[in-house]
């Protein structure tokens, strides 16, 4: 039985300009100690998708239309998130299913310490005197592997560097050792030696505490470095689904070949090569064209495409497409 079980998951704003469907019907599962990375641009709905799990969507204008969130605890008991109160959901917030915000500058608070922040949750969650919860606050500080935890602990985040924020976000993640933790561009905006030891200390704490960590990113790289199976994104849907190694072998989706095709290379001719793209931008939300969402966008487009929507087929290899024409050449 999967760790978590996502179906039919529908996540809509209604704004004056019409009603935007940021996730729109998808299914997914993630089991105990598996990486599952979910890739696309911006505006495809991956970080919508990931703050439903939570259920963190602003409302108004925000709601959660359909779908079950089905999350198995250790002890045998099935709950549909998305049918708790309030209370019950924010107990299994933060103790049982984590998440480590984009921009540590901006998500942690600037007028608290970040023993402070973290020391909250292992209050709220695990309890204990205020020393407790400080002993505990420093030995999660040392796990993610920030040096003097002692006295960084009394340290606010303009203190810290880049790097540092990042592991202080994963320390409150990850303060009550979750089942699940979810990783939104966890890597935004570091420099890319301190990309990799984010992403080795992510690795080396799922393996510790045995949880099942969500990569929410942009980044191709990052997926092919750490992930078990990757979703691609596109304007609130699934495109393709599959093991890793497979969708990067053997790509179906003329989108997910466009990604893959944009990722720069080294060129060890000494050559210039100009840097693939992807023409066009993500379409309007609110004004989505009949059938697929990715016609205008695609290379080998046709009549069909235009009139009518592609469900998600299986491609081989495990691998499902939302394509009438996957796995052509484009």
């Amino acid at each position: 039985m999967s760790l978590l079980q996502v179906e039919n998951l529908k996540t809509h704003f209604f704004t004056e300009d019409g009603i935007v469907k940021a996730v729109d019907g998808v299914t997914f599962s993630v089991d105990r100690g598996e990486t599952l990375g979910i890739v696309g641009e911006s505006g495809c709905g991956k970080t919508m998708m990931a703050l439903s799990l939570l259920r963190l969507i602003p409302d108004p204008p925000g709601k959660i239309v359909d779908g079950k969130i089905i999350y198995n605890s250790e002890d045998s008991k099935s709950v549909d998130l998305l049918s708790l109160n309030s209370r019950d959901i924010r107990n299994i917030r933060g103790k049982n299913i984590a998440m480590i915000f984009q921009e540590p500058m901006t998500s942690l608070n600037p007028v608290l310490t970040i023993g402070n922040q973290i020391g909250e949750a292992i209050k709220l969650h695990v309890g204990g005197s205020k020393k407790e919860v400080r002993d505990k606050t420093i030995d999660i500080l040392k796990l993610v592997q920030i040096p003097g935890a002692e006295k960084r602990i009394d340290d606010y985040p303009y203190q810290l560097s880049g790097g540092m924020r990042q592991r202080a976000m994963i320390a409150m993640a990850l303060s009550c050792r979750p089942d699940i933790l979810i990783a939104d561009e966890p890597t935004t905006a570091l420099d890319v030696t301190i990309q990799a030891q984010i992403l080795e200390l992510i690795l080396e704490l799922q393996k510790k505490l045995g949880m099942a960590v969500i990569l929410v990113t942009h980044d191709f790289g990052v997926v092919a470095e750490i992930t078990d199976r990757v979703i691609v994104m596109y304007a609130g849907k699934f495109v393709e689904t599959g093991k890793t190694k497979d969708v990067f072998a053997s790509p179906q989706h003329p989108y997910t070949k466009g990604l893959l095709s944009s990722i720069p290379s080294l060129n060890h001719t000494g050559e210039k090569v100009k840097l693939k793209t992807i023409p066009g931008v993500v379409p309007d939300l609110r004004n989505l064209p009949k059938g697929c969402s990715f016609q205008d966008r695609c290379p080998k487009v046709q009549k069909k495409c235009r009139i009518e929507e592609p469900n998600l087929f299986a491609a081989g290899n495990e691998q499902k497409v939302r394509c009438f024409f996957p796995g052509e050449e484009i």
